[in-house]
């Protein structure tokens, strides 16, 4: 009874080993590259520039992707949906040297990911690029539309896609997503994915400002 018992135990701890790689682990696609994927224009590269941003902070980060599904499951518009306008001047507690200051924001821990893959989009002033994808586009979110609150953001590091400014509904398939390993994929965009993954477009379902700049609606090529 003894000798079963224990092997009984092996093979639930093996069960549950199994089920935690899983969840921690992202579905395998086959690597892509973006020609083709998206019309290279302004906003597409802008948001592109921003993808490759945040799959790089929360990628290094566990306690930014754990801000991001507390922020989206909060469900302020109805959907699981961030306004960069208000999440990029939060607080966040990392363990980046400035953080201990506790003025180290969602804006700032971005704006050093942004340097890093947008080097040569160059900064139109003094203002950081960060500042300046927000004032051109006020309506830039963060979601997680799908598995939000089944995420296991300790473990799980999320692809991270966005919404192309000539997407259709009716005819777009896929759209290019970037992975936890660096690699850039194509995410079918017709079946939801069976895993949480993280999506940069432009809130249609909240006024941001007031009057918003025509940087805010995404451009048709």
């Amino acid at each position: 009874k003894i000798k079963g018992k224990i092997l009984l135990f092996i093979a639930i701890c093996c069960i549950l080993s199994i089920t935690c790689c899983e969840r921690s682990e992202q579905k395998s696609y086959p690597s892509v590259t973006t020609d083709g994927m998206f019309v290279k224009n302004e906003y597409n590269l802008d948001m592109q520039d921003f993808s490759l941003a945040v799959a790089s902070a929360i990628k290094e980060d566990d306690s930014f992707r754990s801000m991001i599904r507390e922020e989206a499951i909060k469900m302020f518009d109805g959907d699981y949906d961030i306004l960069m306008s208000d999440f990029g001047r939060m607080k966040i507690n990392t363990a980046h040297p400035l953080s201990k200051s506790g003025a180290f924001t969602v804006n700032d821990l971005l704006q050093e990911h942004l340097n890093g893959v947008s080097a040569s989009r160059g900064s139109k002033g003094t203002v950081a690029l960060i500042d300046e994808l927000i004032e051109e586009y006020p309506y830039l979110q963060i979601s997680v539309p799908v598995n939000a609150e089944d995420w296991d953001s300790e473990d799980y590091v999320p692809m991270v896609t966005f919404i192309p400014g000539e997407y259709d509904e009716a005819t777009t398939k896929t759209v290019v997503a970037y992975t936890v390993d660096g690699d850039t994929v194509a995410l079918d965009a017709v079946e939801p994915p069976s895993e949480p993954v993280i999506v940069i477009s432009m809130n249609e379902r909240v006024d941001a400002i007031e009057e918003p700049k025509a940087g805010g609606i995404p451009p048709k090529p």
